[in-house]
């Protein structure tokens, strides 16, 4: 939720396999000490943010499992080297991965 607080030396943010509603807010872009998102199996809607690639620590994204829509943001090519597992399946997400799978 885009008015809670989160600390900023947080480094795992699961809230898998529950029931969240919602939109991903471009604020979780902010959290530079994120090393693993987990948010899969909710109900999470809308666009993926362009904002994810600003976490530089990021090793583990995981969205899989959720009604995102939208195709895959031209800025996720930029995601840091950092990046491990990205899972964004069982979602409608159009468009291709190319610039994904090109980056650094």
């Amino acid at each position: 939720p885009s008015d809670m607080e989160y600390p900023s030396s947080l480094t795992h943010f699961n809230l898998g396999a529950n029931i969240i509603r919602g939109t991903l807010s471009p604020l979780l872009g902010q959290l530079q000490s994120l090393q693993v998102v987990d948010l899969h199996g909710n109900q999470i809607s809308g666009n993926l943010p362009s904002s994810l690639v600003d976490i530089k620590t990021l090793q583990e994204l995981d969205l899989s499992g959720n009604q995102l829509t939208g195709t895959i943001p031209e800025t996720w090519g930029s995601f840091s080297s950092s990046l491990r597992k990205l899972d964004l399946g069982k979602n409608d997400i159009t468009g291709n991965a190319d610039s994904i799978c090109s980056a650094d």
